[in-house]
């Protein structure tokens, strides 16, 4: 916990780089920063140094090859009233290479809106819509990055509540001492009326897992770092954001209490910080259920210190897994995610 703490004193308390600004209206396609998954919700959105099941190609891609089997999951979200952004995602690990692969697509839109000339007259309505589709890669390093099997492979057990629900899977965590890298290409649109324009950015991430440490997991990720998206003569800039994180993990046979910490620098805006936990209890066989709880600090200044509040509830029932997530936005009302994942 010591290390957690620090690091997050230390990543809050520098100052962005001159290159960044305190603007948070700078960049375009903001829905890219709106996040996957209820269980990442509940959480603070803290989910980077976890980087666990299908929801990592949004969160870290490196997390991709923690896991062994293809999994998928599907996420909804209600934003005050008039905002809906839903996500699904898919990834597929080879485990004796140490390589996986997945993909994404997300869909954010609102209620239409009147479409006014500039004499007042009612010209009809359109309803702005934004789409993003990612593909990404993953590969794990260990020492002398030499091929292994499975065994060999994922030879560290946490004895984690995921050896309990996910039939039996005593090897799902990587070893300690590797090092998780991964990146994701998508290609984003957004139209407003008549007007669209197009980017392609990149996430990049990494994953690690000291070896004195085996508890301890560090994340670094870049997200939407790419090409200017331009509304008819305007180029416009991405919502780029760096990020740093740890997670800690502490595990029994039937349960698991997991903390993680965040810091995020925008490139647009100033830096923020995330705090999540969940203390998982298995119930009976291979179901269980999550408990959780986190702070974001992104929204406070201007909504209240209450907005950054989360929480979530999560089952798992066999190959499935269930989640809620909600956040209280102030005056605006509150922020709702569900989601529901499958594993092969």
């Amino acid at each position: 916990m010591r290390i957690l703490s620090a690091l997050l004193t230390v990543l809050l308390a520098s100052q962005p780089a001159s290159a960044l600004s305190s603007n948070r209206g700078g960049a375009a396609m903001e829905f890219l920063r709106i996040g996957a998954g209820a269980r990442a919700l509940g959480m603070g959105d803290a989910f980077a140094p976890i980087a666990e099941g299908a929801d990592s190609v949004y969160w870290n891609p490196a997390g991709m090859v923690q896991s062994r089997h293809l999994e998928i999951s599907a996420t909804h979200i209600d934003m005050l009233e008039f905002f809906s952004h839903d996500n699904f995602a898919v990834i597929k690990p080879f485990p004796k290479s140490r390589n996986a692969i997945g993909f994404s697509a997300t869909f954010f839109s609102q209620d239409s809106l009147n479409r006014v000339s500039n004499t007042n007259q009612q010209l009809g309505s359109f309803r702005p819509h934004s789409e993003s589709f990612s593909f990404a890669v993953a590969h794990a390093f260990g020492k002398g990055d030499t091929l292994a099997d499975s065994g060999g492979l994922y030879d560290f057990k946490d004895r984690s509540i995921y050896e309990i629900n996910r039939r039996g899977d005593r090897s799902r965590h990587f070893r300690a001492g590797n090092v998780m890298v991964g990146a994701a290409v998508k290609h984003v649109r957004e139209t407003l009326n008549t007007r669209t324009a197009t980017a392609l950015a990149i996430d990049f991430g990494v994953l690690a897992r000291p070896e004195s440490i085996p508890e301890l997991s560090i994340s670094g990720t870049i997200r939407n770092f790419g090409s200017r998206p331009k509304f008819i003569n305007e180029l416009q800039d991405l919502p780029t954001e760096f990020s740093a994180g740890a997670a800690y993990n502490i595990s029994s046979q039937r349960r698991r209490f997991l903390t993680a910490v965040e810091a995020i620098v925008p490139i647009y805006g100033t830096p923020y910080g995330k705090l999540g936990f969940e203390y998982s209890l298995a119930i009976s066989g291979s179901s269980f259920i999550s408990f959780r709880g986190g702070y974001k600090s992104l929204s406070a200044p201007t909504l209240g210190i209450a907005s950054g509040v989360t929480g979530g509830i999560g089952f798992g029932f066999g190959r499935f897994t269930f989640d809620f997530g909600f956040q209280p936005m102030g005056d605006l009302g509150e922020a709702y995610r569900g989601s529901a994942g499958f594993r092969f």
